[in-house]
């Protein structure tokens, strides 16, 4: 395969996926459960985000292959070295856009809907007061932590 056909096939994979998966699919419950509404939803951030990636993957790994042999094997450790420095040259080169669609252009993958904050809230609020009516437990969790096992 020539160097153009593979930076377009892994393009092409890579944005796919993650739009399919990692965007559409766990954000679906974000825009009410539709996974088409969240296809629609998520194009632009995925498109923005590969492209930034990419921007900094691909010229990392091409200038990295013309100067460490043997980088077009996998079994290799000198392949795997230049697809780390490339993926890691692309995310400092995607992180500013990924901060600034996470805050201004979609709802970060940790954001739950209001209801399940509020049952997670309620669940802590009962697990804290538990707590605290069992101290005797506490004081024995933090001495079998403090290597005090039975003292």
């Amino acid at each position: 395969m020539t160097g153009l056909a593979e930076v377009i096939l892994e393009y092409a994979f890579g944005f796919a996926y993650g739009w399919a998966i990692f965007q559409a699919l766990f954000m679906r419950d974000m825009v009410g459960g539709s996974y088409r509404r969240a296809l629609t939803g998520t194009f632009i951030p995925e498109l923005l985000s590969t492209n930034l990636l990419t921007a900094g993957m691909m010229p990392t790994a091409m200038i990295l292959k013309m100067h460490i042999p043997s980088t077009n094997d996998p079994v290799t450790l000198a392949f795997w070295f230049v697809m780390s420095m490339g993926l890691l040259v692309g995310f400092v080169i995607a992180y500013p856009m990924n901060r600034w669609l996470a805050n201004y252009l979609k709802q970060p993958m940790t954001m739950r809907p209001a209801s399940v904050v509020a049952g997670a809230r309620d669940a802590r609020r009962s697990t804290d007061q538990a707590a605290a009516a069992k101290p005797a437990m506490s004081m024995a969790a933090v001495g079998l932590l403090q290597g005090r096992w039975c003292q």
